[in-house]
């Protein structure tokens, strides 16, 4: 069996997904919303990628886990603040 894609969904929306031939992260907020100072997200608006949300994030180092936390927390908050929608 191969697992291709996954995804966490603690509230209605996803809040992000991921692919294992690395860790790239689907956050579920829209590209211009989110609030990213080291820029490691990408806008993936328009290129019909599975995951959910226009915001990708890739993860390559246990080094930048606080920083891809501070965005999927963003994503987190908002869907929760929401009511999931």
């Amino acid at each position: 069996m191969v697992l291709k894609d996954s995804s966490y969904n603690s509230v209605s929306p996803c809040l992000c997904g991921y692919g294992l031939s690395r860790l790239r992260l689907s956050i579920n907020m829209r590209f211009s919303e989110i609030d990213d100072p080291k820029g490691l997200c990408k806008d993936v608006t328009n290129l019909g990628r599975w995951g959910n949300g226009d915001v990708e994030v890739g993860l390559s180092s246990a080094g930048q886990l606080e920083d891809v936390m501070y965005l999927v927390t963003q994503s987190f908050e908002r869907n929760l603040d929401n009511g999931g929608q």
